[in-house]
């Protein structure tokens, strides 16, 4: 699963930190793993505004929710 993120440079990455943290603990329905993070992509024209993505593993955990 590729996640997109849209802001700027700094929100985007503090995004991507805490997303990956909140990932982590496993209390969703499936696990998620972080496996990438991409660097930021700015937006064309002059703006401040980019992208960054997240590549996620997800893995539906044994209480027969899942991933949706």
């Amino acid at each position: 699963m590729r996640l997109r993120l849209t802001g700027g440079c700094a929100e985007t990455a503090r995004l991507a930190e805490d997303l990956q943290a909140l990932l982590a603990t496993g209390t969703a329905r499936a696990r998620y793993a972080v496996c990438e993070v991409s660097g930021f992509y700015p937006n064309r024209g002059n703006t401040d505004q980019g992208r960054v993505y997240l590549e996620l593993d997800v893995e539906p955990t044994d209480e027969g929710g899942g991933a949706r």
